[in-house]
């Protein structure tokens, strides 16, 4: 799957395990935040990446945030959240549980990796 990123510094968040260990101070959650991305590089769409990644508990947002989607850092009881919007040109977020919309979805933009509650 094709990623961008919304900003510079966010793409070298992601590349550098060290840098992810000095923002969220825990070795466990950079981890799993860096094998995310590289799952979502992997695989060739959205469908594709929650078979692989059943743990991951995709997401739709509400509010300011209504047209993006989330993943998962490590669990459903971890906070951190990558957030990020399909790049396609269908909005997928209003259809989640509809697999062909799902498969459609080849480029994402990730926006940020947070706690956004």
């Amino acid at each position: 799957m094709y990623i961008e990123y919304a900003t510079n510094s966010l793409k070298k968040l992601t590349e550098s395990y060290d840098k992810l260990l000095s923002k969220f101070k825990d070795e466990k959650i950079a981890q799993w935040i860096l094998s995310r991305i590289r799952h979502l590089d992997l695989s060739d769409n959205l469908l594709e990446f929650t078979n692989n990644q059943p743990n991951c508990r995709i997401h739709p947002l509400k509010w300011s945030m209504q047209w993006s989607l989330a993943v998962d850092a490590v669990n459903k009881t971890c906070p951190i959240r990558i957030v990020f919007i399909n790049t396609n040109w269908e909005d997928i977020t209003k259809d989640m549980f509809n697999r062909q919309k799902r498969a459609t979805v080849t480029a994402i933009k990730i926006l940020s990796i947070w706690d956004y509650h």
